[in-house]
């Protein structure tokens, strides 16, 4: 009985220490960094530590979450680009005012994808895919109808091979959707360990049992309990015990001069071509690099339990 109670606190203790393990809050760069970054770079990306959005993904999201975010923001900045060029063309061709002026919403739908993404959203990134969806539509029937009533081809040659494109590129973004949903409400609805569900089951199990069979019972509570923690942590260690530059979990973790913890190897090496913190960007004021036995005995602590 006691030794489930003390796994018990246990978790709880190393998921409410691993938030916590820096000394400084994160500080993460600002949207257009990320947005500069996911367009010219393969750094990787990295938001606040408290937002709506994907929480167990901050600050620095897991390499396919990071592989898809930057495929949004590419594809919804090249619809911008688009927009730009496709309005320069329409205003070249007679009676092309409404041609014109779908370009306003697309763009506006293409900037709700690129804010979604760099909030974390899965709400705002589906309602700009279905919106430019509905744009799209809105281009092709005005493509058609403009065909019909003047007979000019050009028109179905400016829009339609590119209303394919755009689709396409639309549907390639959909997967963005479902792994940020899947990361704000994971499979089985795990509950982490604070939650009233696992605490009452958790004080249940501690209470003096009355019978021999109260006891079996408090145990089957305590063990329950213990396990929907001990999942509902799982994936938040996960993440908060990856470097913020290799996206790997950490084996010799080291305090850089931001306050901030990363892997030596990853670490030094950065420091050899910058000067700035990875996170936040600004001037590191030294490269001094201070072990952080703590976070390492976390590590593990967290490898040997397997989670």
């Amino acid at each position: 009985m006691k030794s489930l109670q003390n796994r018990f606190a246990n978790a709880q203790e190393l998921r409410y220490n691993t938030q916590r393990r820096d000394s400084q809050p994160a500080m993460a760069p600002s949207d257009l960094g990320n947005w500069y970054k996911a367009l010219t770079s393969s750094d990787a990306l990295t938001f606040a530590q408290r937002g709506s959005g994907a929480p167990t993904q901050r600050p620095t999201p897991e390499p396919k979450l990071q592989f898809w975010l930057r495929i949004m923001i590419r594809v919804a900045t090249f619809q911008i680009v688009w927009a730009a060029v496709f309005l320069a063309m329409s205003l070249t061709i007679r009676r092309s005012l409404i041609g014109s002026l779908l370009n306003l919403p697309y763009a506006v739908c293409a900037l709700l994808g690129i804010y979604g993404a760099l909030r974390l959203s899965y709400v705002y990134v589906a309602l700009s895919i279905l919106s430019s969806l509905a744009v799209d539509l809105m281009f092709f029937s005005f493509a058609t109808y403009a065909y019909v009533d003047s007979g000019e081809v050009v028109i179905l040659l400016m829009y339609y091979p590119w209303l394919g494109v755009d689709f396409f590129l639309l549907l390639a973004c959909a997967p963005l959707v479902h792994r940020l949903y899947r990361c704000e409400h994971p499979r089985g609805g795990a509950a982490v360990a604070s939650s009233p569900s696992v605490q009452a089951a958790a004080a249940a199990a501690a209470a003096p049992p009355t019978a021999e069979g109260d006891q079996a019972a408090a145990d089957a509570a305590m063990a329950r309990a213990l396990q929907v923690a001990e999942d509902g942590a799982a994936d938040g260690l996960r993440a908060d015990l990856r470097c913020p530059i290799s996206l790997e979990v950490m084996r010799d973790p080291v305090i850089a001069a931001d306050g901030h913890s990363y892997e030596r190897a990853s670490i030094e090496q950065w420091l050899r071509t910058r000067r700035t913190s990875p996170l936040t960007g600004q001037p590191l004021p030294n490269q001094t690099l201070i072990p952080n036995h703590r976070l390492r005995a976390m590590i593990e602590d967290v490898q040997a339990a397997g989670v």
